[in-house]
């Protein structure tokens, strides 16, 4: 597993395999998301196709997922069973930021937190922290160059930073 998130009744885990896959409080394993084939297609989870996931994020809504392969980022309803691309345009790159999330470019995310009113992506290899603000849909960057590098004692948007590969936050 890349990623790990639970809940009261359920661990998730996202694999290489292009599948999130659930163990409930039965101890069964099964797939809960995700054909197996990689590719970029929401819709229901049964339907929907990821390109190696990796970080995850739960709250009672939603399972949010970074899709590593595809530069995006998703999040699965629980209560509807659909997938549904929340950031990124399934091409790796960077666009500038002050945009709908859903037309910005992200290189490779790795991981997300959600906080409030925010979407935090470990934008990895765009060597940043970016923010979608929830309510607007508006993607900024909050730290990071995106140029690889080490800083210390500058602000948050000139501070430089190899690839980042987790973010974590507490509420």
């Amino acid at each position: 597993p890349r990623d790990i998130y639970t809940d009261s009744t359920s661990i998730f885990f996202s694999e290489d395999t292009n599948k999130i896959r659930r163990v409930d409080s039965n101890g069964l394993i099964s797939t809960y998301a995700g054909t197996g084939t990689a590719g970029n297609t929401d819709g229901w989870c049964s339907q929907a196709q990821f390109n190696l996931p990796k970080g995850m994020y739960g709250d009672s809504s939603w399972l949010w997922i970074a899709d590593w392969g595809n530069s995006n980022i998703r999040k699965i309803s629980f209560s509807s069973q659909s997938v549904v691309t929340v950031a990124g345009i399934n091409s790796g790159g960077y666009s500038t930021e002050g945009f709908q999330a859903t037309q910005s470019a992200l290189q490779n995310p790795m991981d997300i937190y959600v906080s409030g009113n925010g979407l935090w992506i470990a934008d990895t290899t765009n060597f940043r922290i970016a923010i979608v603000n929830l309510t607007t849909g508006i993607l900024t960057r909050y730290a990071g160059t995106l140029s690889s590098g080490y800083s210390v004692n500058v602000e948050a948007t000139s501070a430089q930073f190899g690839e980042i590969y987790s973010i974590y936050g507490s509420q």
